[in-house]
Formats: C-alpha cells, sequence, structure tokens
C-alpha cells in the first residue's frame, strides 16, 4: 500500500493540471491558421497604383529577414505606374476617419526584402507588412480597414482605403491548420474487467478529412481496484496505450460545439503478467472556442478546448477467454491548430 500511495496521488494531481491546462486553451489566440485568404477580393485602385490584399498571415515566416514570431502580415499585390513611397501603413477600425490613426506597421518588405524608406519601384510586386499581433487582433473584433498613405514622385500625399472587413456578419476570410495536437485527461469508473477507478493521460495529434477530424493519440495512466486479503486498499495496474479516433462536430452555437469521438484503445495493463485490453470508446464532447474575431474562421478547425463524458467497453482475454465490461468517465482535453 505505501509503495503505491505516491503513485495514486502524482496520477491525481497530473489529472488537475491537464484539466486546468485544458480549460485554459479558450484564451488561445484566436486565429491559428498560417495563412488565410479573402473570400471578395479587397482592392484599392489609383490614377498610378492598384493594390490588393492577397492574404493575412498571424505567424510571419521564420526566414524572412527580420520578422518578429508576434507579428501579423498582410500580403499585397502592388501594380504601380511610377514609384512610390508608404509614408504611413495602419490598421484601424472602419468608423475612423481615413489615414488618421489606428496600428502602425513594424515593417514592409519590397519583393522579400526588408524596405527602410518603404519605397515600390514601378511595376509589379509584392509587399508584406507587419503588425504587432496582439493590438491588431484587438483591432480586428470590430470591422476594420487597412489604411495606406502614399507619397508619389512629384512629393504629392495621398491617402487610401482597403477594407479588411465589413459590418457584416458572414465569414470574409478563410483558412485552417492542415493538423492539430492536443491533451486530455481522463477519469473512469468501471468493474469486472476494468478497472474499478480509471486515470488516463492522452497526447493527440490528427489532420482534418472534409468534415471529420481524423488522429491517433498515447497515452499512459492507472487504473485502481478495490480488494480484499493482503494486497491492501486498492490492487494498481499501469496502462499504456495507443489507438485511433474520428471525430465529427455536428452543432456549433456561437462559442460552443457539441462533437462526437469515435475512438479504438489496444492498451497494456501491467499487474503481474502483462494483459493486452482492447477498448472501444465513444464520446460527447462540450467544446469552447477561442473568442470570435469579426468576419473570420470561427469553428473548432482554429482550436478547442472543453469535456468529455464517455464510455469505453474493456475486453481483456484473462486465460479463461475474453471478458468484457464497460468503463464510464469523464474527461478534460485540449486541441490546437498545428502547421
Amino acid at each position: 500500500m505505501t509503495g503505491r500511495a505516491p503513485i495514486d496521488a502524482f496520477l491525481h494531481r497530473a489529472v488537475v493540471t491537464f484539466a486546468l491546462g485544458a480549460l485554459s486553451g479558450c484564451q488561445l489566440a484566436p486565429l491559428r491558421a498560417p495563412e488565410y485568404r479573402p473570400t471578395t477580393a479587397k482592392v484599392s485602385s489609383g490614377q498610378t497604383a492598384e493594390m490588393s490584399i492577397v492574404a493575412t498571415k498571424p505567424e510571419p515566416v521564420a526566414e524572412r529577414p527580420g520578422a518578429s514570431r508576434l507579428g501579423f502580415t498582410v500580403s499585397l499585390a502592388v501594380e504601380s505606374k511610377a514609384a512610390l513611397r508608404y509614408k504611413s501603413l495602419t490598421i484601424v477600425s472602419s468608423s475612423a476617419p481615413p489615414c488618421t490613426s489606428g496600428v502602425e506597421e513594424g515593417g514592409v518588405w519590397v519583393d522579400g526584402k526588408l524596405s527602410a524608406d518603404k519605397a515600390v519601384p514601378p511595376g509589379s510586386h509584392s509587399v508584406e507588412l507587419e503588425f504587432p499581433l496582439q493590438r491588431t487582433i484587438t483591432t480586428l473584433r470590430e470591422p476594420s480597414s487597412l489604411d495606406l498613405r502614399i507619397e508619389g514622385q512629384q512629393g504629392d500625399t495621398t491617402c487610401s482605403r482597403i477594407e479588411l472587413t465589413d459590418a457584416s456578419a458572414r465569414e470574409q476570410w478563410t483558412g485552417s491548420a492542415p493538423w492539430v495536437a492536443g491533451d486530455a485527461a481522463r477519469f473512469g469508473i468501471g468493474s469486472d474487467t476494468s478497472p474499478n477507478q480509471f486515470v488516463y493521460l492522452v497526447l493527440e495529434a490528427g489532420g482534418w478529412v472534409g468534415p471529420l477530424q481524423i488522429g491517433g493519440e498515447l497515452g499512459l495512466g492507472a487504473g485502481f481496484d478495490r480488494c480484499t486479503g493482503d494486497c491492501g486498499d486498492r490492487n494498481t495496474r499501469l496502462l499504456a496505450g495507443v489507438g485511433p479516433f474520428i471525430k465529427y462536430y455536428p452543432v456549433q452555437i456561437q462559442r460552443f460545439v457539441l462533437g462526437l469521438n469515435v475512438g479504438y484503445h489496444l492498451m497494456l495493463e501491467s499487474n503481474g503478467p502483462a494483459t493486452l485490453v482492447h477498448a472501444p470508446r465513444l464520446a460527447l464532447e462540450f467544446s469552447l472556442l477561442p473568442e470570435q474575431i469579426h468576419g473570420w474562421p470561427h469553428n473548432p478547425r482554429q482550436g478547442s478546448a472543453g469535456i468529455e463524458l464517455f464510455v469505453e467497453e474493456w475486453i481483456a482475454n484473462r486465460g479463461a477467454g475474453a471478458q468484457a465490461s464497460p468503463l464510464f468517465g469523464l474527461g478534460f482535453f485540449f486541441q490546437m491548430p498545428e502547421h
């Protein structure tokens, strides 16, 4: 009993730690895709130049010289008949007067090279603008625009505004990360073949195939059996397992999502001779999404955290033929898009 008590205490503390981490996941940055593209053209045309927003990136490419990992990048396609220079570039609320205030850029790259004077020569060019991430996301929570003060060859200054999002509730940008990673902590109660109490810590990884999230998980934990005789209050089973899962999210109401998780575990159970346990499982997930950003994607592909109610059927061959019994439980989980 004395030797098992530390294991018991450690795993229960781990469950609390994982649960708090999962619930804090709803504070994740709400824009997690590597790149977002507009659903409609976002263009500003003048007498000497045409500029269009082709993409935004919440996390700049690390290889770009001088880029910050905590930046928000706006990518422009510029077609100019004459040389021009940007005097100021800001992201602002669309309700603000043009070219008067806003979040200022922290760097301008022309054709992949950092431009100290923010000048663009005549012709076709790609221009990337970097803005501070947190301040930009705060501004994007309402209809917003990109304001550009431009100086021409003759020293004349003009102001152009390109709308990032309008006032409508429709999705105006599209994008998602191809992969997802997360963790979970599960606590269950069973009988017979399954443990009386069950603690299981899981790492998950997967990807999206249409509306389905398909992946696998790796877990480690323990089961605790109440028993009589000289085994003390509990008999501990150490568990290690792998298995696939498929998730589907049929219902979303604002930040709240209802999901179904179907999986199958293969676990090695160590309590004397090692035993292979088959455990098909079904879970009902209640997820909370990050806070919505106006006009940007808001769905489980952007990350989530929540709780699950699950049932597993434990099937084990212990020498007297296959034995099966159910296990019911509660889990905490946290998922984050990866790219």
